[in-house]
């Protein structure tokens, strides 16, 4: 594979703040919108400076997750609150075999499944603030709770979202090598 060395900085400190600042500096100078992947070893400062790039990159959708989040964990936060999702599930006749599910938060490719599920369920999360006070209050309490626009945003992200889901299930697999399939996947999807 190619490899092009774009730039070398001279970092005044190895704090993983300061390499990603340098790093997402690096990406606005070059016009770099669209990146694959960042290699970096396991020093614990560079776990940092990815969650920064990270969480840089994901700012403007972060707001509509959490909302979105938040709504599923009510969901799953109890029997009860299930049982009661259930219910409006079927009054608005949403035929499906599986419910919502939680992301992790550690892992953020599970962001994909969060909100793939939740999305289909989006009537049920309606009839559920209608229709449930503590819903209501529990979500008003953090981030409030999702709104048309955040689901929209979320059926927009899903599709990006998707690419990257599928590349860590090909690339992070334990039963072979992952190289060769994560090159084959890379040539299929060309």
């Amino acid at each position: 594979m190619p490899k092009r060395i774009l730039n070398f900085y001279l970092v005044s400190s190895h704090s993983g703040d300061i390499i990603g600042e340098y790093i997402e500096k690096s990406l606005l100078d070059w016009g770099c919108d669209k990146v694959l992947t960042i290699t970096m070893d396991n020093a614990s400062s560079n776990d940092t400076c990815m969650r920064l790039v990270e969480k840089e990159g994901l700012k403007e959708v972060d707001e509509c997750v959490i909302r979105i989040r938040s709504a599923v964990k009510y969901v799953r936060s109890s029997p009860a609150s299930l049982l009661r999702f259930k219910a409006y599930v079927e009054k608005v006749k949403i035929d499906s075999k599986s419910l919502v599910c939680l992301n992790v938060e550690t892992r953020w490719n599970s962001t994909y499944l969060l909100l793939e599920s939740a999305i289909k369920f989006q009537a049920a999360f309606d009839m559920l603030e209608e229709q449930d006070s503590k819903y209501r209050t529990k979500l008003l309490s953090s981030k409030g709770m999702p709104t048309d626009e955040d689901w929209d945003y979320a059926r927009c992200l899903l599709p990006f979202l998707r690419g990257f889901y599928i590349a860590t299930l090909h690339i992070s697999g334990s039963l072979y090598v992952t190289n060769i399939t994560s090159m084959k996947f890379l040539a299929l999807e060309q």
